[in-house]
């Protein structure tokens, strides 16, 4: 039944982007859409004891990114807590910690949202589920034309501490932001030879 990562409970933004990620890539490489209908009973919080099913459950996990992680004055996934990056918060806006949980955004969730919420967008259209598939396709553009507006010029932005801090990633290149910008296609074909480059 696998372990609860001790991270849980630090109100990371990225978690939700992985298990929408793997699911998508186990049914759409597996063609196991009887994966979608298993139940799983919840083990945590307000829902344990619960059953619902897989299909049920990515619903409420791409719910909780768009509804309760939102995006912020960027547009932007917002960061929260840190978003794949655990040092990112806690160093790079010591100064300013509560004001970045609130305020911050993530260029690196915005262009991984960009190319998961597609993918997912494609398992839903094959598990027959049109209108949901549509509107997670809307997100990944969103997010996608969001990430878009963070090109330095040289590479994309890593993120938005908030006002106090600004930007993190101008003047300074940040490797995690850069590959998901290309598969997410938020890059131009200049932009994509500058960054492998």
């Amino acid at each position: 039944h696998g372990v609860v990562m001790p991270t849980t409970s630090d109100n990371a933004s990225d978690p939700p982007l992985w298990l929408l990620w793997t699911a998508s890539e186990y049914v759409l490489a597996t063609r196991d859409a009887a994966f979608l209908d298993e139940r799983i009973t919840g083990r945590l919080g307000e829902k344990a004891g619960e059953a619902a099913t897989v299909k049920d459950l990515l619903a409420r996990c791409y719910r909780h990114l768009v509804d309760d992680v939102r995006t912020g004055d960027h547009g932007l996934m917002r960061m929260l807590q840190d978003d794949w990056n655990d040092a990112l918060v806690i160093i790079w806006a010591a100064r300013a910690t509560k004001e970045c949980v609130d305020r911050g955004e993530s260029v690196l969730n915005s262009a991984m949202a960009a190319w998961v919420f597609d993918y997912y967008a494609r398992l839903l259209a094959a598990a027959d589920n049109p209108q949901l598939a549509a509107e997670v396709r809307q997100q990944a553009e969103t997010n996608r034309k969001a990430a878009q507006a963070q090109w330095t010029g040289s590479w994309f932005r890593r993120a938005w501490l908030g006002p106090t801090l600004g930007w993190l990633g101008e003047s300074t290149l940040w490797l995690e932001p850069q590959p998901w910008a290309i598969l997410g296609g938020v890059t131009t074909p200049d932009q994509r030879s500058r960054l492998v480059g």
